[in-house]
């Protein structure tokens, strides 16, 4: 007998052949699949996937939904929903999706992928923002350093991907211009690109800006800000982002740093840079009890977060960044947190260029950890501009 996947009263039968079993898994699962709201992202065709636990993996499963010859299986903007029945998978800790092309509508924007266990509410969540082309293997969110994989087959996943984008994403220096991705505009994935569709996009999202909230507003707002909690009033019909509860945590900065552009800059420290002066006294606080921070650097807890390469660049006029430098510590709870943040290269001044830690004001200690984000944006904006030149 073959998995079963049901929506609502509709049950679909795989037709990959499975051994017999004594018995049907009794474990609920609930697949919650959304599509995005890009141009074109809505396909009928067919879509497949395979759940990998800690316990189990399940067999190729099919998410089918009827049209009836109208419209798409999976529509543009909407979250479809599937229940599946499987033995005991465990913690889940990746998805395998992939489609079979039908119909006039074979491309697929996917979003995400949320699994939740009817009985026990536990879910799991796998981010793809990407158009599916092929098979494409999506870790669970959750951020974990290598040092914490306990599986084989999900540390020989990681190997496996960390290979074939270090081929991809090489880069290469032309004289008189920012360095650029060396790869051809093709052969970058299409979500990487600065396609139609993602200028449609950007357009689509400012004239919402635009009709939905009242341009007085937005200059009155912007003129007249009292505290960071008046930006909040430009979210009267946009919704609020999901960080804006935990923004200023130590834990949502750390979490931050292991996505996007910071993982540039990112890496293991076993040694302290010559100018950044930190020392256990000023950060045992935050070390676990009765360490030293060489004593974490050697247990390969210590990272740092070094924009040395922005020194000496200059800015327009009213523009500032700093090339900051980080100390990044993951805790006794497996919290990746900041610990000491210095904004300038050069230690010459401690009074002009003071290292910053958790022991500062609250206030001084959010200020170092904003300054700290603005060359994360620059090399952002960077990107941006050089996908759109490329």
């Amino acid at each position: 007998m073959g998995n079963e996947v049901s929506r609502d009263s509709e049950t679909q039968v795989l037709p990959v052949p499975a051994p017999p079993q004594k018995k049907k898994g009794n474990v609920k699962y609930e697949i919650a699949v959304e599509t995005g709201t890009t141009k074109g992202a809505e396909t009928d065709a067919d879509i497949y996937i395979q759940i990998s636990g800690t316990k189990l993996t399940t067999r190729n499963i099919k998410l089918n939904k009827h049209t009836f010859g109208f419209g798409s299986a999976f529509e543009k903007g909407r979250t479809e929903r599937f229940n599946t029945n499987q033995f005991d998978l465990g913690d889940l800790w990746m998805v395998a999706v992939w489609k079979q092309d039908k119909g006039s509508h074979a491309d697929w924007f996917l979003n995400s992928i949320v699994i939740k266990n009817v009985e026990t509410n536990q879910q799991w969540t796998f981010y793809a923002y990407r158009w599916i082309l092929e098979r494409e293997e999506l870790r669970e969110a959750t951020a974990k350093l290598p040092q914490k994989e306990i599986l084989r087959d999900a540390i020989q996943q990681r190997l496996d991907k960390l290979e074939k984008e270090r081929g991809l994403y090489q880069w290469q220096s032309i004289p008189g211009f920012p360095s650029a991705i060396k790869a051809p505009y093709i052969h970058l994935p299409l979500e990487e690109r600065w396609t139609d569709e993602k200028r449609h996009d950007f357009i689509s999202t400012r004239n919402a800006i635009i009709k939905n909230v009242l341009l007085d507003k937005v200059l009155k707002t912007l003129r007249y800000w009292a505290d960071s909690n008046d930006f909040m009033d430009l979210f009267t019909v946009l919704p609020v982002p999901h960080v804006q509860k935990s923004w200023q945590k130590d834990e949502t900065f750390g979490k931050l740093r292991l996505e996007g552009a910071s993982l540039t800059h990112f890496s293991r420290c076993l040694q302290l840079p010559e100018n950044f002066l930190v020392t256990t006294e000023l950060v045992q606080k935050q070390l676990r009890q009765g360490v030293t921070l060489e004593d974490e650097m050697a247990n390969h807890r210590i990272f740092l977060l070094d924009f040395k390469d922005l020194e000496g660049l200059t800015t327009q006029e009213g523009r500032y960044f700093v090339p900051a430098m980080c100390l990044l510590y993951f805790n006794e709870h497996d919290k990746l947190v900041p610990i000491a943040i210095q904004l300038h290269q050069e230690p010459t001044d401690l009074e002009w260029n003071p290292i910053w830690t958790p022991n500062d004001s609250e206030e001084d200690w959010l200020y170092a950890k904003m300054c700290l984000a603005m060359p994360i944006l620059f090399y952002m904006r960077s990107i941006l501009i050089s996908l759109r030149a490329t």
